[in-house]
Formats: C-alpha cells, structure tokens, sequence
C-alpha cells in the first residue's frame, strides 16, 4: 500500500489575503495582489503580516530600580 501522494505536507497560509480566506483557497501571498485574485478577476486587499506575539519574557522593561519609600507619606508626628 502506497499512499505517499495522500501523506504529502501541505502547509497552511497564515497570512494570505482576506478573499482567499473567504472562498477557502491557499494564497500564495504575492504582492501586490496574490495570483488567484488575478486570474479570477477578483479585488485583492493585499496580505495580512501575521501578529507576533511576545511573551513575558521577551518584553524589555528596562533596568529595574528601587524607588525607596514614598516621598508622599505624612511626616509621624508622635
């Protein structure tokens, strides 16, 4: 039993241009207007950059510093 040509990876667009989302079609994402677009004759928004997202990890807050206590306490005045 041979099912090489059914076991073939097939990669998903993640960010391929709203028509082809719409009619569930690959986008071969080309820009400015993908191919299917063209040649059905159909409006072409252009591709969607994928969002990347960032962890906790990757966000740069910048040196961490001590404030010390707050300036704005009332003086004890026992």
């Amino acid at each position: 039993m041979n099912q090489q040509g059914s076991l073939r990876r097939r990669y998903k667009s993640r960010s391929g241009c709203i028509t082809c989302k719409k009619r569930k079609l690959k986008c071969d994402e080309a820009e400015p207007a993908c191919t299917r677009c063209v040649r059905a004759h159909l409006i072409c928004p252009g591709c969607v950059r994928p969002v990347k997202w960032s962890t906790k990890y990757e966000i740069d807050y910048g040196p961490l510093t001590y404030a010390g206590p707050s300036s704005n306490q009332a003086p004890d005045s026992s």
